[in-house]
């Protein structure tokens, strides 16, 4: 009991409720030096946040109660939360908790934690908590990791929201991580078990597949059907002609077109495709159509200082040397016996 300096027919009237009220505010001081937990429940609404009991009624702003920012305030109603003091003033009654910065505690040490024990290669179960332009962030259980836009299929996408949604519960491979920075880059475990490192008995180096283009540019891309995967299909792959090729002219988007499996790297998930070996070596035919000894009438494409390039067809030019050119003449005087054309 407490005096309360009052008296009633001679009577010193005292009081419970401020040694209650008292002991109270005392406690509150010792948990807010002392930065532990308290477990309040959520009694009141009002705005920018609610009103937690936590002995006296405490503040509790919105931006507070989570890591990331609560829609519906109004469903904590009657909940007991568990919250730390970040403000006291005991003169003007007034009290603001945090439950934010708890939970920003646990993290940090759960981060500690996980980064102990990430490792490259690593399959680590995240949830999406934001999706970019670039690619999504990943809760990987106190740490955000980045998974690419590049790193979330073999195919080429042209959004991250085509493949992962915010919330959605995912695995993926640890790519690379910086412990001083907490950076994590993952790689999409799905598109990983894509891989043609894993599909070696549906195609592999050597098989010949068919695939749709759909590449831009100089170089064009082929995907094979159904399997999402794309190899790139280089200029100089495309045709058995030494001149160099335009790709527009020889391919059109979304045409099906015959390639090789010419190389396979499931770690840098790179596909090298060719068409032209998907064809016959023009040059194989040629040699079996033209065998030494024939005799074939030519063009002369061009005269060079060591003699004459003869189109024998459209495509293919031979060789004569000048010590080939004739039995008499000098070697230096033989070509010019030739005129282009």
């Amino acid at each position: 009991m407490q005096r309360t300096g009052e008296k009633k027919d001679g009577y010193v009237i005292v009081s419970y409720q401020k040694v209650l009220r008292r002991r109270t505010w005392e406690k509150l001081d010792e948990a807010y030096k002392a930065k532990t937990t308290l477990t309040g429940k959520v009694v009141d609404r009002i705005k920018g946040g609610v009103v937690v009991d936590v002995g006296v009624r405490a503040f509790l702003p919105g931006s507070q109660y989570d890591l990331r920012p609560t829609a519906n305030l109004d469903a904590l109603a009657g909940q007991e939360i568990t919250v730390r003091i970040t403000k006291l003033n005991r003169r003007r009654g007034n009290v603001v908790v945090s439950r934010r910065a708890i939970l920003e505690e646990e993290q940090h040490a759960k981060r500690g934690e996980l980064m102990q024990s990430l490792a490259e290669g690593q399959t680590v179960h995240g949830v999406v908590k934001n999706v970019t332009e670039y690619g999504a962030f990943v809760d990987l259980g106190g740490i955000d990791g980045l998974l690419h836009l590049t790193d979330l299929s073999w195919g080429r996408i042209k959004h991250p929201s085509d493949v992962v949604k915010p919330d959605q519960e995912l695995d993926v491979i640890i790519l690379k991580f910086d412990k001083e920075k907490q950076r994590v880059f993952a790689r999409l475990q799905t598109a990983l078990a894509r891989s043609l490192g894993q599909r070696r008995g549906k195609i592999s180096r050597g098989w010949q597949v068919q695939g749709q283009s759909g590449g831009r540019g100089g170089l064009r891309r082929v995907r094979r059907t159904g399997d999402r995967i794309e190899g790139l299909v280089h200029a100089t792959e495309m045709s058995w002609a030494k001149s160099p090729v335009n790709p527009a002219k020889i391919v059109k988007v979304g045409e099906e077109v015959d390639v090789v499996v010419l190389d396979i790297k499931p770690s840098d998930r790179r596909v090298s495709l060719g068409m032209k070996q998907a064809q016959p070596d023009p040059w194989l035919l040629t040699a079996d159509k033209y065998p030494v000894g024939t005799i074939v009438t030519g063009k002369v494409r061009n005269i060079v200082e060591f003699g004459a390039f003869i189109e024998i067809e459209d495509g293919f030019d031979g060789l004569v040397h000048v010590s080939d050119v004739s039995w008499t003449e000098a070697h230096q005087e033989s070509p010019r016996s030739f005129q282009k054309g």
